[in-house]
């Protein structure tokens, strides 16, 4: 994950007491942290790309891998990350989705929920990410 998000992940149970959960969290030990090494990592014969994103909240990232983009909360099948929460930033999640419109129109979206679609499609559907291009 990226540091700017260790104060999210620490007050985990706090959002799901706020959101009326019942199942608390058992917060993970964070191995490492994007942002603190290098961005591109190899496994095997396949890398992985870290897109930082921020907007959704202050640390958000996108991986991308080969023809893949697991955009977590920052891109949705016609949706975009909700920026109402701890982190939420209009203006940066305007710039991460132009980040994101600039890829490849082939690649492959898959989301932290819902879902999945390709950037082509979210450029021509997502009314939402399409507003916000125009705008940023």
């Amino acid at each position: 994950m990226h540091s700017k998000d260790e104060k999210l992940l620490r007050d985990a149970n706090l959002y799901v007491k706020i959101f009326e959960g019942t199942d608390f969290i058992n917060i993970p030990e964070v191995d490492y942290y994007y942002d603190q090494i290098e961005t591109q990592n190899n496994i095997e014969d396949f890398s992985i790309q870290v897109l930082f994103t921020p907007g959704h909240t202050w640390g958000s990232v996108c991986l991308l891998i080969e023809n893949c983009l697991f955009s977590g909360d920052t891109l949705f099948n016609e949706k975009i990350g909700r920026i109402d929460l701890p982190g939420g930033d209009e203006q940066s999640l305007k710039k991460s989705l132009k980040t994101i419109a600039k890829l490849p129109k082939h690649i492959c979206i898959y989301p932290g929920h819902g879902t999945t679609s390709t950037i082509k499609n979210e450029l021509k559907y997502n009314k939402t990410f399409i507003q916000a291009l125009e705008w940023a």
